[in-house]
């Protein structure tokens, strides 16, 4: 019993020292992170990403010192991986949109890169499911499964997201995202019952409801409904003419500031394309 109550002791203070190490270095990162909202141009966003995460990765040397640690380094190395991703496929739709093939491919290639990274890291995270009942963080189990659903892992997808339904049942862009992989897999009457359980805790959640009718009415779903956070798990749903549908029902036009001469063309192009369209 003495020797038990003296690895007690140590390891609570060895773990109260770790977390506050921990902390520090999470506190610095976020306040590197929030750069990015002042600044429109994707590679300074990378740039910023990538010097995040090789601080993170620095606090991996105590991940030995208290259980989780590493496990919770993993989910935020992981998750902005997949943000670097989301980054990348901005930088594509640039590309595409001034029709450089070229930057397109190798766009592919990093985007490839990125999310086969983000997973390795994502999954090391979701090792310990008391990982996330601690830190009530569902976004990393969230951001697996959406890479689980492009490798057509449909069923493993659905099962990882409902693993995370306490933490992320409060949130109406959990509910949104299991129902529309459930609705993708042809199971509307799984993804309807997914929406109801939602509006039970979001009653007055108008794209959810709105995703509900589409899907009673077997009508297309427009996940863009639900604004930029989805685009956050699928940011390859995020095209141009999305982007201007977008821009144009906030009552703003396309923002041609930080594009070339090319690229504001095509925006014109697709702007006049949709406008004969309606």
């Amino acid at each position: 019993p003495t020797g038990l109550l003296g690895f007690g002791i140590s390891y609570f203070l060895l773990a109260r020292s770790s977390m506050s190490k921990l902390q520090t270095l999470i506190q610095s990162s976020t306040s590197e992170l929030q750069q990015i909202q002042n600044n429109p141009d994707p590679q300074v966003q990378l740039n910023t990403l990538d010097a995040t995460i090789e601080k993170l990765n620095a606090g991996f040397s105590i991940a030995k010192e208290q259980f989780l640690i590493g496990t919770l380094l993993h989910s935020q190395v992981g998750m902005l991986h997949y943000q670097g991703a989301v980054v990348i496929a901005q930088m594509r739709l640039r590309a595409e949109m001034s029709r450089n093939t070229a930057q397109v491919g190798k766009c592919n290639k990093k985007l490839k890169l990125r999310f086969d990274t983000a997973r390795g890291h994502l999954e090391q995270a979701s090792a310990y499911d008391l990982q996330t009942t601690l830190t009530r963080n569902w976004m990393s189990a969230g951001m697996l499964a959406c890479l689980d659903f492009r490798d057509k892992k449909h069923s493993e997808a659905v099962e990882r997201l409902k693993k995370v339904q306490g933490p992320g049942g409060s949130d109406p862009m959990y509910w949104a995202l299991l129902a529309w992989i459930q609705h993708s897999m042809g199971e509307a009457a799984e993804a309807m019952l997914t929406i109801s359980s939602g509006l039970d805790k979001n009653a007055n959640h108008a794209p959810l409801k709105s995703m509900a009718a589409a899907i009673q009415n077997k009508k297309t779903v427009d996940m863009s409904l639900f604004g930029q956070q989805w685009f956050l798990f699928f940011p390859e749903h995020l095209t141009a003419e999305v982007a201007m549908r977008l821009q144009s029902q906030m009552g703003e036009g396309p923002d041609l500031s930080n594009m070339n001469r090319k690229q504001r063309r095509a925006v014109e192009r697709q702007s006049k394309k949709s406008n004969r369209s309606s």
